[in-house]
């Protein structure tokens, strides 16, 4: 995906020459969003390549494509690279960037290691949702990541989905600031910093809770941006918990 007419046209003819390695579909750096998912979901393609400039602005399609493929592994090429820019991409699951000029030889080494990276592995999304109320499903949601956390050295994510009627919050006697909300309405621009304030860790697992203060109002997200939120999420944990209301609204 890119704009560079020239840059993309030398970058494609490059990977022509790295055996097996395809280029079915070119698409805008930024296509919307139904476009994007329509290619992911007819080539089904293990690895995309994504134009990469200085500010990166393309890294908000790199969460796009993990969240709507999550076995997609996303490698940028450009200009040479900044130690900031790479962790930056790192953050937004770009695995690595390639400078021009484009060899086929480094093509090919980048995806191997990439595809082939234990950073790349899916990791595993656990989600409680009761048949009704008070059926006990947040009190399994709270032992299983306790568990994994306590018993079995996991790094874990305790999220609470259920913004309605959740107790969580008074279970653990917190009433954080910022909330799973504010988490949400900024998924979009996620970085490791801004993570460290929207979690808060107890019991041996990260937490990200919903407040002791409900609210009827429709909630400014859609389910898309709770799934840019798991994206980032579980590249940094190995597993994440979600404890969910028992009835499911797509917003």
């Amino acid at each position: 995906l890119g704009t560079n007419t020239s840059n993309v046209d030398y970058f494609h003819r490059c990977c022509l020459g790295v055996r097996d390695l395809s280029i079915p579909h070119i698409l805008d750096i930024k296509p919307p969003l139904h476009q994007l998912v329509r290619m992911l979901n007819t080539h089904l393609p293990q690895v995309v390549f994504l134009e990469v400039d200085e500010q990166g602005q393309s890294f908000q399609t790199a969460v796009d494509i993990i969240v709507a493929a999550p076995g997609t592994v996303v490698i940028g090429f450009g200009p040479e690279a900044s130690d900031e820019l790479l962790a930056e991409a790192k953050e937004f699951g770009v695995e690595d960037i390639l400078p021009a000029p484009y060899m086929d030889r480094e093509v090919f080494v980048a995806i191997q290691k990439a595809i082939k990276s234990p950073e790349t592995q899916r990791r595993p999304v656990v989600a409680f949702q009761p048949a009704t109320g008070g059926c006990g499903s947040s009190t399994i949601a709270l032992n299983v990541a306790s568990a994994l956390a306590n018993q079995f050295n996991r790094k874990v994510l305790l999220v609470d989905a259920d913004l309605r009627s959740s107790p969580l919050p008074f279970w653990f006697n917190h009433d954080p600031e910022p909330t799973v909300v504010q988490a949400l309405e900024v998924c979009d621009n996620l970085s490791e910093k801004l993570w460290k304030k929207m979690i808060w860790t107890d019991r041996g697992m990260d937490l990200m809770l919903t407040g002791r203060r409900r609210s009827s109002a429709t909630p400014g997200f859609s389910s898309w941006d709770f799934l840019r939120m798991l994206s980032f999420a579980t590249r940094r944990y190995d597993s994440v918990i979600i404890d969910l209301p028992e009835v499911l609204e797509d917003v």
